[in-house]
């Protein structure tokens, strides 16, 4: 038996991440579209794509069509989806001071994006067991689906 608690406690360990949880207070710029932003953080621009989540696209691409097949939506479903989304982060952060968490294991994307749960506040008057994310509330509102590679 105390074999077997110790292969589990070693297996438990190893799976662990030692990733390091960066906090970043910094202003929206700019909204490009529903899960990406550009936000200032010690003057340089960040390019912040929302980590875990793919809002709907605003225009026709090879990734609308992607999202197309996902949720078997019409066109004009998607599109205004896609708008909704953009207009939604616009009002809530757009010129705005915003927190966004960043995990140093997972930090870019395959675009050299941030990878970012964003808070619609600074770092300093998150409650997580309160606040929710704009990642989630957009996956709340049917704006976006989960991101899958």
């Amino acid at each position: 038996m105390k074999k077997l608690l110790f292969v589990l406690f070693f297996i438990l360990i190893s799976q662990i991440s030692f990733a390091k949880i960066i906090k970043l207070n910094c202003f929206v710029s700019k909204v490009i579209d529903g899960d990406t932003i550009i936000c200032e953080y010690n003057q340089l621009p960040l390019r912040v794509r929302f980590a875990y989540i793919d809002a709907f696209e605003t225009k026709k691409s090879k990734h609308f069509e992607k999202q197309k097949e996902q949720v078997k939506k019409s066109d004009k479903e998607i599109l205004e989806l896609g708008l909704k989304a953009k207009k939604f982060v616009e009002n809530k952060i757009n010129n705005k001071f915003v927190c966004v968490i960043l995990s140093s294991k997972n930090l870019q994307g395959a675009y050299g994006r941030y990878l970012g749960i964003v808070y619609d506040k600074p770092c300093q008057l998150i409650n997580p067991m309160f606040d929710k994310s704009l990642n989630k509330i957009e996956l709340e509102k049917g704006f976006a689906i989960i991101y899958k590679k």
